[in-house]
């Protein structure tokens, strides 16, 4: 892969089929102008302080060492799985870019917000580093890059299901031959999608019609402020999804992402390195 794996933004099939994603950048937009930190990352603690930008950072670490460190576990090899590119889904303001760092060459962090990516010079710098914005939510701006590590950390939580399966796909796709996809999905909805973004109601139907700025003031003042919704995929579709792509799933392990809200998987996919699709 080249040094610099973006290009010029534009029109994708996936982007195409998103439908619910402009409401999720408005949400996480208004969440980067608050407590950035705590937005992105709840202390385990119970929070009652600022996050200090070290402890922020290193809760990062701890995350990316232990699974890349089980993804070595299931490639039998000795030693932390690396590569020369990494393409990390949902970024936020680089939290994970550090550790991402001391394993891969080059790192292109990923984010629907713009007001999350504004924040990231203030967590990481590093001339090895690049953050992209999507406006849209699709990898459209990444031309036909491929990585040796596709990530994607409490992020597709926040997406609805069916957009969800689709950048599912589009991030397993970008996979290159003998790499690894690490990503982070619940195993069910906390908040019901349909309530939200449906449309097979007459209230949904409206909804759907209104512009959707109206919309988010109206359910950020009727909330006391932004929404974080959460979202799963079935552990059945997510493996679907992925060995559609071409990928081999290796481990789908059962942890608490999610704070004890609802159950969450890690899953580990790799592309056969004999194989290119």
């Amino acid at each position: 892969m080249s040094e610099d794996p973006t290009t010029p933004e534009r029109g994708s099939r996936e982007a195409s089929r998103l439908s619910s994603l402009a409401g999720v950048r408005w949400n996480w937009n208004r969440l980067a102008e608050q407590d950035v930190t705590e937005s992105i990352a709840r202390r385990l603690d119970g929070g009652g302080t600022p996050w200090e930008r070290e402890a922020f950072l290193a809760a990062g670490d701890a995350i990316v060492a232990e699974l890349l460190a089980r993804a070595a576990e299931l490639a039998s090899i000795d030693g932390p799985v690396r590569g020369g590119s990494v393409l990390d889904f949902g970024c936020g303001v680089g939290r994970m870019a550090r550790a991402l760092l001391e394993r891969y060459e080059h790192y292109v962090g990923v984010d629907i917000a713009e007001s999350m990516l504004a924040r990231a010079p203030n967590f990481v710098a590093s001339p090895r580093a690049r953050f992209v914005h999507t406006p849209h939510g699709d990898l459209a701006p990444l031309g036909d890059a491929r990585f040796d590590l596709v990530w994607s950390y409490v992020t597709l939580q926040h997406v609805p299901p069916d957009d969800a399966r689709v950048l599912l796909g589009a991030l397993a796709r970008r996979v290159a031959p003998g790499g690894w996809l690490c990503v982070q999905v619940p195993t069910r909805d906390h908040t019901d999608p349909e309530r939200i973004y449906g449309t097979s109601t007459w209230k949904g139907r409206v909804r759907a019609w209104l512009p959707r700025a109206w919309l988010e003031r109206w359910r950020e003042r009727r909330n006391g402020g932004p929404r974080c919704d959460m979202f799963g995929l079935a552990p059945e579709v997510v493996n679907a999804v992925l060995e559609r792509a071409g990928l081999a799933v290796r481990a789908a392990d059962v942890v608490d992402d999610t704070l004890g809200l609802v159950e969450s998987r890690r899953y580990f996919a790799t592309r056969p390195a004999t194989t290119a699709r």
